[in-house]
């Protein structure tokens, strides 16, 4: 279960069940979805399993302004890491406090030669170990697209498409994506932040 509450010590907190089931085979990631949020808020999170709490994983997000409504807010953006990188830029970014970050592409130059799912796996949690990385996705939301380096050639057909497609959907949290009935459909999308739209 997830538990989420805007006081860090948990004081009070609400409780949301794991949401349908993931495609693909990995049992240890879940997915939830949060309900009843205020907007413009600062939350903390943790994860239940049975009776023991994570508590080396605690997490926060600040919700998201009013749709359509004057807001002030920053975001940052960065493209090209080396896979499971620890860099000190992310903990910068973290201090930054941003609503989100986009990775515009190459979160991992892990696969331009890719052939399997697992290959992209091993390159998400490469990149989800690192010290600085994974705190900062604990802690700031990411809109990440990929690029050559994290998803194949940059020209040309992608052996891999289906396996590239299918990790991106088990490991990145995403905003609904344009054709999400196909399950190798591009990965476009887009979502407003008060009155900014992002594509």
């Amino acid at each position: 279960t997830l538990e989420v509450s805007t006081d860090p010590y948990f004081s009070r907190f609400a409780t949301f069940g794991e949401a349908a089931a993931l495609p693909g085979d990995q049992p240890e990631i879940s997915r939830f979805r949060a309900i009843g949020l205020v907007s413009s808020t600062r939350y903390y999170y943790r994860i239940r399993a049975g009776a023991v709490r994570d508590e080396r994983h605690r997490g926060s997000f600040t919700t998201m302004p009013l749709e359509g409504k004057p807001a002030s807010f920053r975001f940052a953006f960065s493209a090209g890491a080396i896979t499971g990188s620890k860099h000190s830029v992310f903990a910068e970014i973290k201090s930054a406090d941003p609503l989100f970050y986009i990775a515009a592409g190459n979160l991992h130059d892990a696969v331009p030669g890719a052939t399997s799912r697992a290959q992209y796996r091993a390159a998400y949690e490469q990149v989800l170990a690192s010290l600085t990385q994974g705190d900062l996705y604990l802690n700031v939301p990411i809109v990440y697209t990929w690029d050559a380096y994290d998803y194949g050639p940059a020209t040309g057909t992608v052996p891999a498409r289906a396996a590239a497609h299918a990790a991106f959907r088990e490991y990145v949290p995403y905003h609904a994506l344009a054709d999400s009935a196909s399950p190798d459909a591009p990965i476009n999308r887009a979502f407003t932040v008060g009155r900014v739209r992002f594509l």
